[in-house]
């Protein structure tokens, strides 16, 4: 929502114990406990008359108890969870017990066929397969997960609603269809870069491993590969194509 930062809305849980119970008090009480200003209650009003949007998405928040436990060990847990799909990936993610797949936007057919390869391997082995869902190797690997009828994960740096790229549209709907599709990002959120790179942490955080398949140097992949090594997430890579210059 426009106006809604991270800032404000840790100031809210803070105040109010917790976002649930922030959305639950009356517009006065939050605009002056929650230092909130014309603009925002305005904004805040909309979205609460607004009906939810369909086909229905969920949201989760830390309290809930399908929240997954390695989001809320992070040192900075996301505030909410906005999902869709089938639920019981959350226990896999729980436990971690899937296997996350990144890298270049713009692959090799080398790398491309490695990425579909590894995702419907991991699909006829029961391991659901995490990607942030952008373009050349994130994609590649659904599309192999699909293929072997397994469940992908995708982890948004945009909100529910919105497709990055729009090429992928079809494929994020057949994600959100046979896996699960969540991110923190609120509906209306607009799309910032930052949003890309902090969506890392909690794709690492729900995997047993991180394999990358091309990775430049300036790239979200090698982001989330520094944050596997730190957290120490067991971190593989495919080799490069050594016919290509």
């Amino acid at each position: 929502m426009d106006g809604f930062g991270v800032a404000t809305l840790r100031r809210l849980e803070a105040v109010f114990g917790s976002l649930e119970a922030a959305g639950q008090m009356p517009l006065p009480v939050l605009q002056q406990r929650g230092s909130l200003n014309k603009n925002q209650v305005q904004v805040l009003t909309a979205a609460l008359d607004t009906p939810p949007p369909q086909p229905p998405r969920r949201w989760l928040a830390p309290s809930d108890p399908a929240f997954p436990a390695p989001l809320r060990q992070l040192d900075r847990p996301p505030l909410q969870l906005f999902w869709q799909g089938k639920g019981s990936t959350w226990a896999y993610l729980n436990r971690r017990q899937a296997v996350a797949v990144v890298g270049s936007r713009t692959a090799s057919d080398h790398a491309l066929a490695w990425a579909e390869r590894l995702g419907r391997h991991l699909a006829d082995a029961g391991w659901p397969v995490v990607s942030g869902l952008a373009a050349g190797v994130d994609a590649a690997a659904h599309r192999g997960c699909l293929a072997g009828r397994g469940r992908p994960v995708g982890v948004l740096g945009t909100h529910l609603q919105r497709a990055y790229p729009q090429d992928n549209r079809s494929l994020q709907q057949q994600v959100g269809l046979a896996g699960l599709l969540f991110s923190e990002q609120p509906p209306g959120e607009p799309v910032r870069r930052g949003h890309f790179a902090a969506r890392n942490r909690l794709l690492v955080s729900l995997v047993q491993a991180l394999v990358v398949v091309e990775c430049p140097r300036r790239s979200g992949a090698l982001i989330a590969a520094r944050r596997a090594q730190e957290a120490g997430v067991p971190l593989w890579v495919v080799p490069a194509d050594a016919g290509r210059s």
